[in-house]
């Protein structure tokens, strides 16, 4: 029986943050990416109903209940991704002290925007201001969603914007694997082999071991696996969409899906990172615990790299000699090309995960806990300083723009109100 349109916004309402706002999502402006959705549920076989949301954190979500499956795509996740391309761009071979301020300033103004989202006013204050202080560019980032989307070229727009609804619809394909653990292989190589790589990478000696026990113990192979399904999905349909859409070349096709795959995962690592604060910050007893489970997320995101980057490679190979037996041979002739796509930025990334680890650090130390006197004096401090300073005023009037709040909102009062309802519900 087909759920009913109440019913549909009732699980998109209870799914989002009070206050957020939504509605069916109709496309418009982007015809190529509403034809790729329709194109990938015919491939995937799914049905899904298709919401776009706005004042509330940048994220796209698939829902399954009663019967329906849903997905929800955040107005502003696109252009999120789209300002990492950007920062990417101006990050590889840029004068270092510059670069990094750009980077540490970049990293800091999307912590505040999940901040904002998850109602955090005192965080997002603190990342907000100093974001804007670290700034080498006068000017916020493009609040405007159109303008934004139109700085970068038609192929790398495509692939930012259907990737991560790709990636949602790939949950909706149920698991394969005979096996459900961390000794589970994806194209030959299991899970565990890629954190060990991970560990050893890091130069981590006499540690290893616990890391390893640590990584056994503490991350759900299901999920991981999940994660992993979904991104190998949505890298063989953008990509395969792309080649055939903009008659690109199929390594041109992979670089971009690639590219999207990095930016979706760094936006995806800040949020996480955004959420472990929320839940640690102000609390001397969890130091450990806060570094802990960032170390597992990011592991996690590395794995799921990993087995993305190997997909990759056979993906074209096979595209690329489609009249060849697919031997070790032949697909080593191509693997060196992905290979070099990875590498190209592999300083940019490591920069960008240092400062944004940096950074993460600050904000667990600065912020104290909820509803204190400390936490209370805080934010007075803070709101005080962003309401006499103008600068500061127009950015976060520029951010809630971008995540799709009214024009006429006050970011002080907006603030002011955030607190008092987190200190109500405390």
């Amino acid at each position: 029986m087909p759920v009913s349109d109440r019913a549909l916004a009732l699980m998109v309402g209870a799914a989002l943050p009070v206050g957020a706002q939504f509605g069916r999502e109709n496309f418009a402006g982007d015809p190529l990416v509403r034809d790729f959705c329709d194109w990938a549920k015919q491939q995937l076989q799914v049905q899904v109903e298709v919401f776009v949301s706005w004042s509330c954190p940048p994220d796209v979500s698939i829902l399954t209940a009663s019967g329906a499956s849903i997905l929800v795509r955040s107005e502003r996740f696109d252009t999120l991704l789209v300002e990492y391309l950007h920062l990417k761009d101006a990050g590889q071979g840029g004068e270092p002290l510059l670069t990094e301020s750009a980077m540490r300033s970049a990293v800091l103004r999307w912590m505040a925007e999940f901040l904002l989202g998850y109602r955090w006013p005192q965080a997002a204050l603190d990342a907000a201001m100093r974001a804007l202080a670290l700034r080498i560019d006068p000017e916020p980032p493009n609040p405007f969603r159109d303008q934004t989307l139109a700085s970068i070229d038609e192929v790398r727009r495509a692939a930012v914007q259907c990737f991560c609804l790709a990636h949602e619809l790939g949950h909706l394909i149920p698991s394969s694997h005979d096996e459900i653990s961390l000794d589970t292989t994806i194209d030959g190589l299991s899970l565990s082999h890629c954190i060990a790589r991970d560990i050893k990478e890091a130069g981590s000696g006499d540690a290893a071991d616990v890391m390893m026990r640590v990584a056994r113990s503490r991350i759900d192979a299901a999920i991981l696996l999940r994660e992993i399904d979904a991104d190998l999905i949505a890298l063989e349909l953008v990509a395969a969409y792309i080649a055939n859409t903009l008659r690109v070349s199929a390594e041109t096709a992979l670089e971009v899906a690639l590219a999207a795959f990095e930016a979706q995962c760094f936006v995806y690592a800040t949020k996480q990172t955004c959420l472990l604060l929320k839940r640690h910050a102000g609390r001397p007893d969890a130091r450990d615990d806060f570094v802990q489970d960032d170390w597992v997320a990011a592991t996690q995101f590395s794995v799921r790299a990993r087995c993305v980057l190997r997909r990759a490679g056979l993906l074209l190979s096979r595209w690329s000699a489609p009249d060849e037996q697919q031997t070790a041979a032949t697909i080593n002739r191509f693997v060196p090309v992905i290979d070099a796509m990875f590498a190209e930025s592999m300083e940019f990334r490591a920069t960008l995960a240092a400062v944004a680890h940096q950074e993460s650090e600050r904000l667990r130390d600065t912020i104290p806990a909820w509803n204190t006197n400390q936490d209370r004096a805080v934010f007075g401090s803070l709101i005080d300083a962003a309401q006499n300073n103008s600068d500061v005023r127009f950015d976060l009037f520029y951010m809630l723009l971008a995540m799709g709040f009214p024009g006429g909102t006050d970011p002080i009062r907006w603030m002011e109100h955030l607190f008092d309802a987190q200190q109500a519900g405390s």
